[in-house]
């Protein structure tokens, strides 16, 4: 055993050893060392909890800012936006990668724990590394199709126990009484890799089942992730496959691994889901109604839209003579012509010196008065 790695393998691999002398069994040896894991996890899942409320309380602030920005996409406005939102997180004293740290401290704990559990000859057997050797290409030379790169060592288990112990009792430093137990129920040897003729096909199902509804009671105890019928499309069909895909995978290498993989992921998965409702009920992450959305923007200074006006538009006297004179029904009326409008420049109207116009009571009078000079 060799590497940095060695540093976690070697006391979780004591460990295992331990659970296993007090079982006598690796399924139950394996629920323990899960459950040991998720008790040495429960303060980085504390601070991912306290992530998750600290961004959730940010939430009403960083939806004011997006609504401030929007529709704006130019460069500078997405830079101004984006230094706004940092400025935002300094005040509060929320760091961006806060809730990723904790991922990446587990993940190389994760790494290693997977490799003790994927190798009992070396952690709970303390076989060294040329005797596992040895046994591996015992295991080939009665078995040519086995590919010794790709057995691993709870593999090598399954094969010594199909080809017989006694086969490999001529090799120094090995005895079978040290080699852990993997059944469960008489029928069930967690050595082995699950087929869909066996009866061991049920652990990649429920390995399946378990991870899926671990991510959805995970985003349903959180408030930031639930779904509304506001929620695009597009976000709606993301999670949608994200909830899927990742079952899949594990269901995909459950039936390309042993057992034993699958039933320890069963574990986490059933223990993650005790500890996030417990982790929920304790310090639950808050909910945010309009009122304090709405306070939010004013702290923002996010501008309200202003309100459509029911109030018909108000016209000038010229715009409502231009309507009056170009209305469709007086265009119908007015008779059509060919000719030209004429120009009425120089054509200014006659004076008249005459203040009244002539009557015809007027005009009869005159043609009197005329007839009788005449005569």
């Amino acid at each position: 055993m060799n590497g940095i790695l060695d540093i976690i393998n070697i006391p979780f691999g004591y460990f295992m050893r331990f659970c296993y002398s007090i079982t006598g069994n690796y399924a139950i040896a394996l629920l323990l060392f899960a459950l040991a894991v998720k008790i040495i996890f429960i303060p980085f899942g504390i601070k991912q909890q306290k992530t998750q409320i600290q961004n959730a309380k940010l939430r009403p602030k960083m939806m004011a800012i997006e609504k401030k920005y929007a529709g704006r996409t130019d460069k500078a406005t997405m830079n101004k936006k984006q230094q706004e939102i940092m400025d935002l997180q300094q005040r509060e004293g929320v760091s961006p990668l806060s809730g990723c740290l904790p991922l990446l401290i587990q993940l190389p704990v994760i790494m290693a724990l997977y490799n003790i559990i994927r190798k009992p000859l070396t952690y709970v057997c303390r076989f060294n590394s040329e005797l596992i050797t040895t046994l591996k290409n015992k295991a080939v030379e009665l078995n040519p199709t086995l590919d010794v790169k790709k057995l691993d060592e709870i593999n090598l288990i399954s094969e010594m126990k199909l080809q017989g112990y006694e086969s490999f009792a001529e090799i120094e430093g090995f005895s079978s009484e040290l080699i852990p137990h993997f059944e469960i129920f008489n029928n069930f040897d967690l050595s082995a890799v699950p087929t869909l003729t066996s009866w061991l096909v049920i652990i990649p199902i429920l390995v399946f089942a378990s991870q899926f509804f671990t991510m959805k009671l995970s985003r349903k105890l959180n408030p930031m992730t639930q779904m509304t019928a506001d929620t695009p499309g597009n976000v709606k069909m993301s999670n949608a496959i994200m909830d899927f895909s990742m079952p899949l995978m594990t269901l995909f290498f459950a039936f390309n691994m042993s057992a034993a993989i699958g039933v320890y992921w069963i574990y986490q998965s059933v223990i993650s889901m005790i500890q996030s409702v417990i982790l929920a009920k304790a310090m639950p992450i808050p909910v945010f109604t309009e009122e304090d959305f709405r306070r939010a923007e004013k702290e923002m200074k996010v501008k309200p839209p202003k309100p459509a006006s029911n109030q018909p538009k108000k016209r000038s006297l010229h715009e409502r003579d231009d309507d009056e004179e170009f209305s469709p029904e007086k265009a119908e009326e007015a008779p059509k012509t060919n000719a030209k409008p004429s120009s009425h420049i120089g054509q200014a109207p006659i004076k008249s010196d005459k203040k009244d116009e002539p009557t015809e009571e007027a005009d009869k009078t005159e043609e009197n008065e005329t007839t009788e000079e005449n005569k």
